[in-house]
């Protein structure tokens, strides 16, 4: 029965998929950050996969933690907050929408990993 309390109304096997589309999002986010970015230097044009993840880890961290409690949440947060569109989550691929959640939850975190580095 903790199962219940840690993935909500979602079965176990869905809440897990959606915290690795979510994840995925955040991949996503981050590859688009590092070929865009313009004030890192880049010695060479090749991704150095072992940087990435230093650079990346407390992030990365930070992220999973905080899509645990989203992609838990989420079915409550739209009930309360935007009844209507609970129709359209319903009738729409759930992952995708895990995806984007994903996506969006990396810019607040890669702000304020900015903000506290300075």
């Amino acid at each position: 029965m903790i199962y219940k309390t840690l993935t909500g109304y979602m079965p176990t096997d869905i809440f897990l998929a959606a915290l690795i589309f979510a994840f995925c999002g955040f991949l996503f986010h981050k590859i688009i950050q590092w070929r865009t970015s313009k004030t890192r230097k880049k010695t060479d044009e090749r991704f150095d996969f072992a940087f990435w993840i230093k650079d990346n880890f407390q992030e990365a961290i930070a992220h999973a933690f905080i899509l645990c409690l989203v992609v838990r949440f989420a079915p409550d947060f739209i009930r309360y907050i935007a009844p209507q569109l609970v129709v359209f989550f319903q009738s729409s691929d759930k992952m995708l929408i895990y995806v984007a959640v994903g996506w969006i939850v990396a810019y607040p975190i890669s702000w304020f990993k900015k903000k506290f580095k300075k």
